[in-house]
């Protein structure tokens, strides 16, 4: 059995998995035990819905009974507690709700946290966005989880902006038109055990992040890059992820400052000749971009990473930027021309040395 197709066996397993388990690391600022807990069944209209969530208080729970509910379009204010132990499934509306009109919200999307959500928790659905624009927005709403959640078919399936001490793990994000994940302006996000695959661009888009994790992800089979990196990113850690069959595995295309990338395996990203950035800036494993900007002592930290098999470069560096030395990488070959580095970068190359015991 070669690599890709072990690959494609391991994901299977991950994603059955996750859907089985459902392990439950969800975890809030707050404690829910001593609100109030209501049922919500697929009888209630959306709008109905809605004026139970305006009616709870700080740290109430509301718990989807129903295998299905349709036209949903709902806006959290409160922190609450929004789970399903059914893995409900939950059908977004097309359309504006009126309370988002009067919010003056134009977006369609299954779930809206604002700031006054902060602090809460959204887990166990299955939410399909069918061309909403989201599927799960957190707006302002920081110490907020999403986890445990099937996201797919929106636009960009989740939006998180403006926020802080976020989680989202333990999701199968995937077929998003565009995005799976997008984070804007963010403060120390974790996204960490969570599948993310077959988007029309990248599985996870990042604009102005910083103090952030994203670990032990599987990120692979979208039509642009694994991780896209933009504006300003700093003290941010991308390690333990798997990321492969994408045009770029990373692209850092961003003023990064302190930032860390280990321990990733970026592998079989191919070449998209009708790719906006051009046929030869993809199919690379990492790939700096034009607008990548660094200073002297605070270079990213690219070390003991696995670039392997990437159809181009296994790791590539844009012209105009300056040469620049990576860290020790493990690449799939140990012979200096063979490495597939491009000449605007240095390479420190990890090798291994096997010995035989009984």
């Amino acid at each position: 059995m070669n690599i890709k197709k072990v690959n494609k066996l391991f994901n299977l397993c991950l994603f059955c998995l996750f859907a089985l388990c459902f392990i439950s690391v969800v975890s809030a600022s707050d404690d829910f035990s001593n609100g109030t807990s209501y049922i919500v069944t697929s009888d209630l209209s959306n709008d109905e819905i809605q004026t139970m969530f305006d009616g709870a208080n700080d740290g109430d729970t509301f718990e989807f009974k129903s295998k299905n509910y349709d036209n949903i379009s709902l806006i959290i204010n409160k922190q609450l507690k929004i789970v399903s132990d059914k893995n409900s499934t939950i059908i977004v509306d097309s359309s504006v709700s009126p309370k988002a009109k009067s919010l003056g919200i134009d977006n369609t999307f299954g779930f809206y946290f604002t700031q006054d959500s902060s602090g809460s928790i959204l887990s166990g659905f299955n939410i399909i966005a069918n061309s909403a624009d989201y599927a799960v927005i957190l707006d302002k709403s920081s110490n907020t989880v999403v986890s445990n959640n099937t996201i797919s078919k929106a636009v960009n399936n989740v939006l998180v902006k403006n926020s802080s001490n976020v989680q989202v793990n333990y999701n199968y994000i995937h077929d998003a038109a565009n995005n799976s994940l997008q984070i804007q302006d963010i403060n120390n996000i974790s996204i960490f055990y969570n599948i993310i695959a077959f988007n029309g661009r990248s599985a996870i888009e990042v604009s102005n992040m910083q103090n952030s994790l994203i670990s032990w992800n599987e990120v692979f089979f979208n039509s642009f890059n694994g991780i896209s990196i933009y504006n300003k990113s700093s003290k941010n850690q991308i390690i333990y992820n798997h990321i492969y069959e994408n045009t770029n595995g990373i692209f850092l295309n961003a003023q990064s400052y302190g930032d860390i990338f280990l321990y990733n395996t970026l592998e079989y990203n191919r070449m998209d000749p009708d790719s906006e950035l051009g046929g030869f800036e993809t199919g690379n494993g990492f790939l700096f971009g034009e607008n990548f900007e660094s200073g002297k002592k605070q270079l990213p930290d690219i070390s003991y990473n696995a670039l392997m098999h990437n159809e181009n470069f296994q790791a590539k560096n844009n012209p105009a930027n300056d040469v620049f030395k990576l860290g020790p990488n493990y690449f799939d070959s140990n012979d200096d021309e063979h490495t597939f580095i491009c000449p605007m970068l240095l390479a420190k190359i990890l090798k291994m040395d096997f010995s035989s015991v009984s």
